[in-house]
């Protein structure tokens, strides 16, 4: 399950992340995160 803060939903609108872009990523300490690109 994925769950986004109103901010980066709002962000979201104006189109999907670009090179120079911010994204903030967040999760519990003791929640199991695997990344991958």
């Amino acid at each position: 399950m994925i769950s986004a803060q109103l901010q980066n939903e709002h962000r979201h609108r104006k189109g999907t992340p670009t090179w120079g872009d911010e994204v903030r990523l967040c999760w519990d300490a003791d929640s199991c995160v695997v990344l991958t690109v």
